[in-house]
């Protein structure tokens, strides 16, 4: 993640939310799409499709990891949706704010 403080003229290295490492198909290997929010407490949060190989029969997973001081440090990932049977795939996670028509058939 980078950050910017003379609205977009320079840019400055701040952290990364999550890494991987290692080849195609290893572990620790296939992280896709990130995309942040500010949640409603102000942290600042990073999801991700995360498709590393996992010894606890995950094929994907849709996660989010929480920064409370601006993307300094992050927190543990967390999963969204995954489903333990080493097959099924829940997709890319993708971040929309709901509009308030939504919002009023879902309340």
């Amino acid at each position: 993640m980078y950050v910017s403080t003379h609205q977009g003229v320079t840019w400055t290295y701040r952290s990364s939310c999550t890494s991987e490492s290692g080849q195609p198909n290893t572990i620790k290997h296939g992280i896709w799409e990130p995309e942040f929010d500010a949640a409603a407490n102000g942290h600042l949060v990073c999801y991700f499709s995360d498709e590393r190989p996992s010894s606890n029969n995950y094929n994907q997973v849709l996660a989010h990891v929480s920064s409370t001081d601006g993307g300094a440090a992050w927190g543990s990932e967390v999963y969204d949706v995954a489903v333990q049977d080493n097959v099924q795939r829940p997709g890319m996670a993708n971040v929309v704010e709901p509009s308030q028509r939504h919002l009023r058939h879902v309340l």
